[in-house]
């Protein structure tokens, strides 16, 4: 059991994707700039930036 922590925490320093990812799209990065910046694809981009907008209450203005 603590072994499992410790291995849940040697990694907590490092933001996860997703947190890289909502913290672009609060800076108004677009997900063009999200894709290229982070390596990841059109589809998990979208499906982010729609997650995030839904989390943060705002419309759903979309770039794709």
């Amino acid at each position: 059991m603590v072994t499992d922590l410790n291995e849940k925490m040697s990694g907590f320093g490092e933001k996860s994707p997703t947190v890289k990812t909502f913290e672009m799209f609060s800076e108004v990065k677009s997900p063009v700039k999200v894709i290229t910046a982070l390596d990841i694809s059109p589809l998990e981009a979208e499906k982010l930036h729609l997650e995030y907008l839904r989390l943060e209450d705002r419309q759903m203005y979309t770039y794709f």
